[in-house]
């Protein structure tokens, strides 16, 4: 090879290497990662097992960036972002009535471990307790599995019953009161919620509209976001948009929002009572069939 083609490929590599991307150089963050305790010992199917595994890699691909590992977690040692501790408790709640629909308690969860003195700060550790009534639900499909899972997982993350409920991670309060009904302040869900009602055709959306809760303080609105899995009544078929993921970025976690789903404008325009429904009250996720 030529003293001039080595100089020309010498030129040509040096002039690649200044031409870099700002911030390639950066190092790419720790992914976050969630941890799965007692699965294995659950009396459920391989595919009830899936569904879960797969609800938590999905929370995966929301959030996109890992904490420092906590040390000397007990029965963990060094922990690595997350752990979801679940359990089988065979003592079924008592079912409950809501007009003519029959409840049944599926699951409850609650953070056990936050990062810091108080329980405005990010969780480290959570419990999931599943119940007969949702192992033996004969009706359920795996993506409806999931779905259950992954509100679950939400609460455990901190989308749950805090003494600031959906959690004021940053240390400032995320609900305000408007016209007697609470609503959450982050903006990115709100812009979230705006943007979804505009491309559905809503003719009500005003450019300072938050996302309203539910009265429960810990959910969606049972009315207007329906269809979304963080309401605490949704009918079949909702799913994880960007109203929801937004609000985890707004409490302190960083977020793939591509990974959303949109509501179908059928789902959004459905009636309340239509088809089974998956209730939250906070402390328990059911499930109303019709009878």
């Amino acid at each position: 090879m030529s003293k001039f083609i080595l100089t020309a490929l010498f030129v040509a590599f040096a002039i690649m290497g200044c031409n870099k991307p700002m911030g390639s150089g950066e190092v790419e963050p720790e992914p976050f990662n969630i941890t799965l305790m007692g699965v294995e010992a659950l009396p459920i199917q391989g595919w009830q097992r899936l569904a879960i595994e797969q609800a938590a890699r999905r929370w995966e691909q929301v959030i996109v960036e890992g904490f420092p590992d906590s040390r000397d977690v007990p029965d963990v040692g060094d922990l690595d972002d997350f752990l979801i501790e679940f359990e089988y408790n065979p003592r079924q709640p008592a079912d409950r009535k809501m007009g003519n629909q029959e409840i049944t308690v599926f699951a409850g969860s609650t953070p056990t471990r936050y990062r810091g003195q108080d329980r405005g700060v990010v969780p480290f550790r959570g419990k999931i307790v599943i119940y007969p009534g949702f192992v033996d639900a004969p009706s359920l499909t795996n993506t409806e599995w999931q779905s259950v899972i992954m509100h679950e997982i939400a609460h455990v993350l901190g989308f749950t019953n805090n003494p600031d409920p959906l959690g004021a991670f940053k240390g400032l309060s995320m609900m305000t009161r408007i016209d007697g009904k609470m609503h959450f302040t982050g903006p990115l869900a709100a812009e979230a919620y705006r943007d979804i009602l505009f491309r559905q055709g809503s003719k009500n959306v005003s450019p300072d509209m938050l996302v309203p809760l539910d009265s429960d303080h810990n959910h969606w609105d049972r009315e207007a976001l329906k269809w979304d899995i963080m309401s605490p009544i949704h009918v079949r078929g909702a799913v994880l948009t960007a109203v929801t993921i937004q609000a985890m970025a707004d409490m302190g976690y960083t977020v793939d929002v591509t990974q959303a789903k949109n509501p179908s404008l059928l789902l959004m325009l459905a009636k309340p009572a239509v088809g089974p429904r998956f209730i939250c009250d906070g402390q328990y996720i059911s499930i109303a069939v019709q009878p």
